[in-house]
């Protein structure tokens, strides 16, 4: 048991030190210019048009044909 609570001299031990600099490695995080190009929302000041655009009527006397499902608001336009 002694062994086992004296691994210190174990070459093995010192194995898993060296994984730890991967912190070092995880500067990625910093690369992540993604909160930059969050300004998409800007470019969409008019959700208004957009929904009673591409045949989803947002107000149900908009909805052409009654017999489109109402699970989906925005019924595709193949029919």
């Amino acid at each position: 048991e002694r062994q086992l609570l004296t691994p210190g001299p174990g070459p093995t031990d010192s194995g898993p030190t060296d994984p730890t600099p991967d912190p070092t490695t995880t500067p990625a995080p910093t690369t992540s210019p993604d909160p930059t190009t969050t300004p998409d929302p800007t470019t969409t000041p008019d959700p208004e048009p957009s929904t009673t655009g591409p045949g989803c009527p947002t107000d149900p006397a908009e909805t052409p044909d009654p017999a489109v499902p109402a699970e989906d608001p925005c019924p595709t336009p193949t029919a």
